[in-house]
């Protein structure tokens, strides 16, 4: 008689055992602060205009008043004009494709841990959100970022980034690869870019961003064909996820007009003016303060009759704000320490995100500082929904077993009131 007994075990019963999936979770934020604060600026109220839009700003105050003796002669007559803005729409538009088989199949009972249409639905908008978010903070250039190593004619290389939407000094590392999808193990494609001399303007080389490293700042591209070599560092890098390969199909000058723009650019707009800048502007590398938050309030009103309604804030920076306040505060029992302060102002609401660049505190007053242009269909509705957008619609291949669905928006972000802006740069983070 045998002494040893064979056991069942799951080898044994491999085949007449079920794989069971478990419900898709969520592991990364991709809420869009910046799409919900946009939703409260106010609409612009005007025609659209695929060439441009121009609207007036009355900057200059009014003099020529006199003071006059018994009998004297009236005040001289004057008159003031208004200044002029120019605006631009932006179009962007995101597609996903869908197989012929996968829509049939998933008409089954119980086989998808998540109905795979509204999931893809779902990525779609957040994805135009991200868009969205990104550029509120960038400048209508469409640069994301600027290139800080020497470009090879290989066709794949590892780019180290600097100077996040163009800003001088903006190089943190994790800010500036946070602006770029790269391709993931899950066989999602990376975002498409170019790689831009300005000068030209020319395209050296233009490819996929298949990896890229957070600690170290850099992107790695698979490029299309062997790029131009250019041992100049300053190459700007563009998204490019249009079809083609010309300078038409990057972002190039085709994206919103962003705080980058709206905290630094000289002619905003195309308009110049000695009163069209920030009620503050500060670029001091201290800690921010009450002070300075105090100092913006007053100038936002003295200088542009408005209210900081929206206060945005790089977390590190918040964080470092929060504990100087904590440092001097005194308690009762000082072996208490307490871990739920928070930094509150008065009709004001704070706002922090990861696109908030580093170092940076923003605030507008959101119903005086811009107005937007927001013209979507009903398949965008809300950051998590599909809308109205149908499994049955989109546009089927031809000759091929697949159908494509796409979303579009139209945007504008135009800034009216400059004076009701405050920002500040270069701040202590912790």
């Amino acid at each position: 008689m045998p002494s040893n007994f064979q056991y069942q075990t799951s080898t044994n019963l491999a085949k007449a055992l079920r794989k069971v999936a478990a419900e898709a979770e969520i592991g990364f934020n991709f809420t869009s602060e910046e799409v919900n604060v946009i939703k409260k600026v106010p609409s612009d109220g005007v025609d659209y205009s695929l060439r441009e839009t121009l609207f007036p700003v009355d900057l200059n105050e009014t003099g020529g008043v006199a003071n006059l003796v018994e009998s004297g002669k009236l005040a001289r007559p004057n008159a003031n004009g208004l200044e002029e803005g120019i605006g631009y729409i932006v179009h962007k538009n995101k597609r996903f494709n869908r197989s012929t088989l996968s829509r049939m199949v998933a008409k089954g009972v119980s086989n998808q841990v998540i109905d795979q249409f509204k999931f893809l639905a779902m990525k779609a908008v957040k994805a135009i959100n991200r868009n969205v978010s990104i550029e509120f903070w960038g400048s209508s250039s469409g640069v994301l970022a600027l290139t800080d190593t020497d470009i090879t004619t290989s066709l794949s290389q590892t780019i180290t980034l600097r100077a996040a939407h163009g800003l001088t000094g903006v190089d943190n590392a994790q800010y500036c690869t946070d602006l770029f999808v790269a391709g993931d193990s899950a066989s999602n494609e990376g975002d498409a870019v170019a790689l831009i001399n300005l000068a030209g303007p020319t395209i050296i080389g233009q490819g996929l961003i298949t990896a890229k490293s957070a600690t170290a700042g850099t992107i790695t591209i698979a490029f299309e064909s062997a790029p131009t070599a250019f041992t100049t560092n300053g190459i700007a890098v563009v998204p490019m996820n249009a079809i083609g390969s010309t300078l038409a199909q990057t972002a190039l000058n085709k994206a919103l007009v962003g705080w980058a723009d709206a905290a630094t650019s000289p002619a905003l707009h195309s308009l110049t003016h000695p009163e069209w800048v920030p009620a503050v502007y500060d670029t001091s590398a201290v800690r921010f303060s009450p002070l300075l938050f105090q100092r913006g309030r007053d100038e936002m009103q003295l200088r542009g009759d408005a209210k900081v309604t929206h206060l945005f804030w790089d977390a590190a920076v918040k964080r470092d704000a929060w504990d100087n306040r904590a440092s001097l505060q005194r308690f009762n029992d000082t072996a208490q320490f307490v871990l739920d302060g928070d930094i509150k102002a008065k009709n004001t609401e704070n706002v922090t995100t990861r696109f908030v660049p580093p170092g940076f505190v923003c605030g507008f007053d959101v119903n005086k500082a811009v107005k937007k242009i927001d013209v979507y269909g009903s398949e965008i509705d809300a950051q998590n929904g599909t809308g109205g957008l149908s499994e049955d619609g989109g546009k089927d291949y031809i000759d091929e077993a697949a159908k494509v669905y796409e979303l579009n928006r139209v945007m504008a972000l135009q800034w009216r009131n400059r004076r009701a802006t405050i920002a500040y740069t270069n701040k202590t983070r912790s």
